[in-house]
């Protein structure tokens, strides 16, 4: 069963800052690599990556792109697709922002073969500064046992664990 955090997103932008200046200064950073907004013609690809955490038909996924309705949705207006030569290689998943400002993290998925690489790291720290203009002030997320860089990442930043 996984832990649930959160942290302000001011100490995980700050933390996702200070990776990618290294990785800048390293020569690390593609400068065809960006991220932008989930368009219908992703879903296939996110569908795949969705499917490496909990696997989802496209039916579902669709209902969950949908605003409104009931059940687990998933927010246009925060949700975003890693992209790197013409090709989806991630994408940060958001529920709907509650009213205290603070948006749920469904997850950052990355493909495998490029995990451990700039991919994450470049995927988060766009989705949590498109957050910020957003008004976001949190975020909160699910972190696995077996997803060290998760847990990591919540531990650098301080991040509260939720009961």
């Amino acid at each position: 069963m996984p832990d649930s955090y959160t942290a302000p997103l001011g100490r995980l932008t700050r933390d996702t800052s200070r990776i990618i200046t290294k990785l800048r200064q390293r020569g690390k950073l593609p400068q065809n690599a960006g991220v932008r907004s989930i368009e219908k013609s992703d879903w296939p690809e996110i569908i795949g990556l969705h499917r490496l955490l909990f696997d989802i038909s496209n039916e579902e996924f669709a209902l969950r792109m949908k605003t409104g309705g009931e059940g687990i949705r998933y927010c246009n207006r925060l949700s975003v697709v890693l992209e790197y030569d013409g090709n989806c290689l991630g994408t940060c998943l958001f529920l709907p922002m509650e009213s205290d400002k603070t948006a749920w993290l469904f997850g950052a998925i990355v493909a495998p073969s490029w995990r451990r690489t700039w991919a994450t790291v470049v995927l988060k720290h766009a989705a949590f500064n498109r957050a910020a203009k957003q008004g976001v002030e949190a975020i909160a997320f699910q972190a696995f046992n077996d997803h060290p860089d998760t847990l990591n990442h919540a531990a650098r930043v301080l991040a509260e664990r939720l009961p």
